[in-house]
Parts: C-alpha cells; structure tokens; sequence
C-alpha cells in the first residue's frame, strides 16, 4: 500500500489517498483556509475566531474522516505543532519579549524544532500506528495541557 499524497500551499491542504476507494471512485479532500493569522503584539497573543473555526474545523474533519474511511481501511490523525523554530518564525521569536512569554508557557522549556513534528509523523506512517486513528498529536512542549 501507497500512503496518500499530500499537497500544501499556503493554508491549503489537499489529501488525495494513493489508489481510488474499492468502488472505484477516486477520494480526495481539500481544507482552504482562508484569513491569517493577525499582527504581533508585543503584550498579547492574538486569537482570532477564523483560525479557531478553522483548526476546530480541521479536527472535526479528521475524525468524521475516519468514521467515513474506516471500512476501506483509511485512518485519519491530526498533528498540532506548537511554536517551531523555522524560518518563518525566527524574525518573530528574535523578540526577547516574546521568546520569553513564548517559553514562560511551554511545560518543556524550549522551543520545538521540525524533526520534533517529522518523529510523530514517522510513528503515523509506520505500521506501529496500525490501529490508531481519529487521533490528533499535540507535540507543543505541552503548552495546550498548561
């Protein structure tokens, strides 16, 4: 078996599995998103209703994904990354400010790197993950259980 193949561009997600579902139809799911996330400020971290609705959206969708797959044998889970050191992000965390409100609320005291992310998507296309599915990773250094 082939995984399935996914396309990203900008906040667009585009699932397509790796062989049509056993009647023959093909399968393939799209996630637009289509607001941003808002400026920095420096005294608070801005939660916008858009991004909210659309992370809810994307857990919703995963786990209605995997009732539905189920009986072709398609498991859906969700990552939720944290705050990662990338290079999108390292002009915002070059803030001593915000680095350090950042980190006050990681119950690991650090920031994530990618292959902190790449280790659970490893564990869910490995066959170890066979019976998991409908289950979303938070690898956030514990921020969301604060």
């Amino acid at each position: 078996d082939q995984p399935a193949e996914f396309s990203r561009a900008g906040a667009e997600l585009t699932i397509t599995p790796a062989s049509p579902l056993p009647d023959g139809n093909p399968f393939q799911v799209e996630v637009r998103y289509s607001g941003k996330p808002g400026p920095y400020v420096p005294d608070a971290v801005p939660i916008e209703i858009g991004w909210i609705a659309y992370k809810g959206g994307i857990l919703a969708m995963t786990r209605q994904l995997a009732m539905e797959g189920a009986a072709f044998g398609i498991r859906a889970n969700t990552i939720s990354p944290g705050l990662v050191v990338t290079a999108a992000t390292r002009p915002v965390l070059a803030d001593p400010v915000f680095h350090a409100r950042a980190l006050a609320k990681h119950m690991v005291k650090r920031l994530g790197t990618p292959e902190d992310i790449a280790w659970c998507a490893t564990y869910l296309a490995a066959d170890e993950s066979a019976w998991v599915t409908a289950a979303d990773f938070p690898i956030d250094g514990g921020t969301t259980k604060w």
